[in-house]
């Protein structure tokens, strides 16, 4: 906040922003979390079908339970 200048539209100047150090993880770290990532997005994945079947189940048996 004590950055920014202005009063209308407040703004920071690139010159200080180009003063704040950026930390970027080794390769082998950035690796692990894209691995880890993607693991989970594979099992949202498995378990959006699993949802999708039971709830298809779900329709079938309800649907037959009043005939």
């Amino acid at each position: 906040m004590a950055l920014r200048i202005g009063s209308g539209l407040p703004n920071i100047q690139k010159k200080d922003l180009s003063k704040f150090p950026i930390l970027i993880l080794p390769l082998s770290e950035q690796q692990r979390v894209a691995n880890l990532l993607q693991l989970i997005a594979e099992k949202i994945k498995v378990e959006k079908d699993n949802l999708n079947h039971l709830s298809k189940q779900k329709a079938y048996l309800l649907q037959n339970m009043f005939i």
